[in-house]
């Protein structure tokens, strides 16, 4: 299964080559810093835009719904649509490249896992996702890193690419914001400087959603914290609002790296802070089915094994017979928010004999590999619905 690693830190510089709209790889002047901040990359290498050839957002989306005995019923396939609204995604750690920063060519890592987060969304929005300069997995056990230099130099690029995109392809339409791990760190900053303190961008949000993120609010609060303006999610009618959450499977134990307030640590002048669970199968509140939706292609290495562990052999088994690349589990799951242990997590629980989840690659991390792939039925679902009910 194509999976991807979360972290808590962002990330550093190296040099850079792009890839021109014809496919080519080009070299470009290495990635530096100055006295203003980071040389930001000359334009903008898009791996997912309306038009691009070989678009990993516009991949196949025919799926085959598996029940807990195996019986798979007949194939569905998803029309193309013509949203009214546009996706931003922001992918979340995969670089295993030696540096400590990726560079800005698109590798099967890149499109693999925005195969698996964010092509689903297709359905109901325009999906627009830039590539980035990101910490690499290979820097982020080097503790060395200059993180501030790094964070700046990813973030540059995140900046551009929403720059970019409202000057040469927005014109007016609503936007929704979708990352996991890095790339919600990076919708968070993004998020907090140029959309929440302006009425103008605020206009155009239709949803913010953040997986894997440790969005923080004010103790007992919606809104607040690291954003101003933009409250949780209270329903799928709701527009202009926050949908974030880190999936466990059992409490989090002491030093967790998601879901603690702990270790996101207070919001200058608000006091105490939590971090934002809401659950995408039920916004108002309490338990609900979970939708699943599982793409099993394999990455090869360390992310697959990962994932595999965590959904476990029972879940895996015989879906290398099917026929379509996707496969669904509606129900077989189920999820509430819970404040458990003094943590703010989406608790994952089976149904009906189903088997239970395994935290990977350890208890701290829970089932963050797939915070999507869980409930991306339901997220879709509310993206759906919000865009209904957006007005611009």
């Amino acid at each position: 299964m194509i999976v991807a690693v979360a972290l808590v830190v962002v990330v550093a510089c190296s040099s850079t080559k792009t890839v021109s709209s014809s496919g080519a790889t080009t070299a470009t002047a290495p990635a530096t810093t100055t006295s203003t901040g980071p040389v930001p990359a000359e334009k903008t290498v898009w791996l997912c835009r309306p038009g691009l050839a070989d678009d990993p957002c516009a991949s196949d989306r025919t799926s085959t719904a598996v029940s807990l005995d195996g019986i798979a019923a007949a194939p569905v396939k998803e029309a193309t649509a013509n949203p009214k609204i546009d996706c931003f995604y922001v992918y979340p750690t995969v670089s295993s490249e030696p540096g400590p920063n990726s560079d800005l060519v698109i590798h099967p890592e890149e499109q693999g896992v925005a195969v698996q987060q964010a092509s689903r969304f297709s359905s109901v929005c325009r999906l627009f996702a830039p590539m980035y300069r990101q910490l690499t997995l290979t820097a982020i056990l080097n503790q060395s890193i200059d993180r501030t230099s790094a964070q700046a130099l990813a973030y540059q690029d995140v900046l551009t690419a929403w720059q970019e995109y409202l000057r040469d392809f927005n014109h007016g339409r609503g936007v929704v914001f979708i990352g996991h791990s890095q790339g919600s760190f990076m919708l968070t900053k993004l998020l907090a400087e140029q959309v929440d303190p302006s009425a103008t961008e605020r206009k155009l949000l239709v949803s913010a959603l953040e997986m894997g993120g440790n969005v923080r609010v004010p103790v007992g609060k919606t809104v607040g914290g690291d954003f101003q303006h933009i409250p949780t999610c209270g329903s799928a009618d709701q527009t202009g609002c926050l949908i974030a959450y880190s999936s466990f499977a059992q409490t989090p134990p002491a030093g967790s790296l998601f879901g603690r307030a702990s270790s996101s640590g207070m919001q200058a002048g608000t006091g105490p802070v939590e971090v934002v669970c809401t659950n995408p199968a039920a916004l108002g509140g309490g338990t609900a089915d979970l939708d699943s939706f599982i793409e099993p292609a394999t990455m090869p290495g360390t992310l697959g094994g990962l994932g595999a562990t965590i959904l476990g052999p029972a879940n895996l088994a015989g879906l290398a017979n099917l026929k379509t690349p996707w496969v669904e589990w509606k129900g077989r799951y189920q999820g509430e928010c819970v404040n458990s242990g003094g943590s703010n997590v989406l608790m994952v629980s089976p149904k009906d004999g189903a088997s239970s989840l395994t935290a990977s690659p350890t208890p701290g991390w829970g089932l963050h590999i797939v915070d999507m792939n869980l409930p991306l039925g339901n997220l879709v679902d509310d993206v759906r619905s919000e865009a209904a009910h957006y007005s611009g």
